[in-house]
């Protein structure tokens, strides 16, 4: 995309918007061509803003960096260690272990895990080092809109204490875990079709429904949401200025989907983030197939363990992970290596 030039950029959005306006058009609504037309224009004037393409990414473009920064890595932190207690407390939940007290000691062995890991790895001094640039190398700006973006998760965290309202909240994603819990087991219940489902989300919901915290289950969402938040800071800052990639992720993350998702326990949220770091891990493979092909493999492995992790939450995201598998297949096609890079993928993802 961003090897495309201007006129290619306008033409793949014009193209974009018309197929995404037409699948979500509804049927039972009269069509109208004005609106149709309105909106096509406006994306072409989005689209074709020299000015602020040169404003936001630079007269020369975006210059993209080989290394990942240390906010997207503690994203997938929380996304791969999301999906290992999912696979946890399915494997406990098969098996019949169900209680306060599983639930009590992995808490406790996460904690231990997490202060052996924060020591070895001296993160308070990469802490300090991190503060003390911040506070002497950057500008008012910087810091006015990186207090806010962490105004704005701290604002949405607090929402957690409110009581969940939505009805499929109330209805699967609170009800199942429970279910399981009062059975002391999950399995596969006839008259509820969405025990036959993907249920990361559920899995995610009943370790703190276990310790009678329904605040946690819910803070677990906020999480997702800093992990997406970090993710746009990471990107945007290695294709573009620090302002931008603050005001860019505070604009996204104050979105009113975003927001309304993020703080109620659904599975749609951690399904989209998962799927943004797949694209992302997808993107630094393909990149990297020719110049480092061993990196490349551990890439679209990690690339396909977000898409299974986006399966898992929702499983209408097995369409774009077949697609991204498919794509990775059609692109190395040529070369040897082509059939190994997407089988890695889908073993990620399975």
């Amino acid at each position: 995309y961003i090897q495309f030039t201007k006129f290619g950029i306008v033409i793949f959005v014009l193209l974009t918007g018309l197929a995404g306006y037409g699948v979500g058009y509804q049927s039972e609504t009269v069509f109208n061509f004005v609106h149709l037309a309105k909106t096509l224009l406006g994306l072409f004037f989005l689209s074709s803003g020299k000015i602020l393409w040169n404003i936001l990414l630079g007269k020369d473009g975006p210059h993209f960096s080989s290394s990942v920064t240390c906010l997207e890595r503690w994203s997938y932190y929380y996304l791969l260690g999301s999906l290992a207690a999912s696979l946890f407390w399915l494997c406990a939940g098969t098996l019949g272990v169900l209680n306060i007290y599983t639930a009590g000691i992995l808490c406790v062995l996460g904690i231990a895990l997490f202060a052996f890991d924060f020591m070895r790895n001296k993160i308070i001094q990469d802490l300090n080092k991190s503060f003390n640039l911040w506070k002497n190398e950057t500008s008012l700006k910087e810091k006015s809109l990186f207090i806010a973006l962490l105004t704005v998760l701290v604002a949405f965290s607090i929402t957690s204490v409110q009581s969940q309202v939505y009805s499929d909240t109330l209805l699967t994603h609170l009800s199942l875990p429970n279910f399981y819990i009062q059975h002391g087991r999950v399995f596969c219940y006839p008259c509820n079709i969405y025990t036959y489902f993907p249920q990361n989300t559920e899995m995610l919901v009943m370790w703190p429904l276990l310790l009678k915290s329904e605040v946690a289950a819910a803070l677990l969402m906020i999480g997702f949401l800093s992990a997406l938040a970090f993710f746009l800071l990471g990107f945007i800052q290695r294709i573009s200025s620090n302002i931008f990639s603050f005001s860019f992720a505070l604009i996204v993350i104050t979105t009113p989907a975003i927001s309304w998702f993020s703080t109620t326990i659904k599975n749609d949220f951690p399904s989209a983030v998962f799927l943004f770091a797949h694209y992302l891990l997808l993107i630094e493979g393909l990149d990297r197939q020719d110049t480092d092909p061993s990196l490349s493999k551990n890439l679209l492995l990690l690339s396909g363990l977000c898409a299974g992790g986006a399966i898992g939450h929702k499983l209408t995201a097995a369409i774009p992970a077949l697609i991204s598998g498919a794509i990775i297949g059609t692109l190395c096609l040529k070369s040897r290596t082509g059939f190994k890079l997407t089988g890695y993928f889908l073993i990620g993802s399975f």
